[in-house]
């Protein structure tokens, strides 16, 4: 999309513009005009939810979309990374064709962040049993509250951690459940297997969905 070259003198500005727009996709067109008259066009293009959901894995009614960690940060060696935008579509696609999204944000870019946290209605901070991931929690809290609301405060459990009473006086604010620490997590994840949970596991990832979704719908529970 571009002016036509060489205009006359006394020409006003004509834009000339086809876009040729699939079924189900929405778009965005923005022209921005130059001191002199001229602009660059600027297109912007979302996924379409119907074409995302069709393409992702099901386990269950569950939709699972991953990406490596590589994908989310510019290196030399990967010079190319999820940027905001695309990410934004992304969460916009699927939250048009599913009932509820969710979007692990570990190691996640700030910028990044921002952008998941603008399309979000609520956030789970998972806080280990250690001083130091207590101490990397209450500085990502205070990031979080001027961002989204509610941020529901999970603890996750070790054999020889800190107790929780101590985190929740540390961190001024009481956790919502707790997630018991399961020894075969990661060797079976790693295997690609799905771990034997104990009822206290599935109790409280329960939880965790009532108090994320009564908080943006009282109607709604957690199956």
């Amino acid at each position: 999309m571009s002016p036509p070259t060489d205009p006359p003198a006394s020409s006003r500005p004509l834009l000339r513009l086809a876009l040729q727009i699939p079924p189900g996709w929405e778009e965005t067109v923005q022209w921005q005009l130059a001191e002199d008259g001229w602009g660059d066009g600027v297109h912007e293009q979302s996924f379409p939810a119907g074409h995302l959901d069709a393409a992702l894995p099901r386990f269950g009614d569950v939709s699972v979309l991953s990406c490596s960690r590589a994908d989310l940060q510019q290196t030399a060696d990967a010079p190319v990374r999820i940027d905001p935008t695309t990410m934004t579509s992304v969460i916009s696609a699927g939250r048009r064709s599913h009932d509820h999204v969710f979007v692990d944000c570990s190691r996640c870019p700030d910028d990044l962040l921002t952008s998941i946290m603008a399309s979000s209605n609520a956030a789970v901070l998972l806080v280990g049993d250690h001083v130091r991931s207590t101490a990397a929690a209450a500085h990502r809290l205070s990031w979080l509250q001027g961002k989204v609301a509610p941020v529901a405060m999970v603890f996750a459990t070790s054999p020889r951690g800190i107790p929780r009473q101590d985190v929740e006086h540390a961190l001024g604010v009481e956790c919502v459940a707790d997630i018991p620490h399961v020894p075969s997590m990661t060797s079976r994840a790693d295997e690609g297997e799905l771990p034997a949970l104990p009822r206290a596991y599935a109790a409280s990832c329960d939880r965790i969905l009532d108090v994320v979704m009564e908080s943006n719908d009282p109607s709604a529970r957690a199956a």
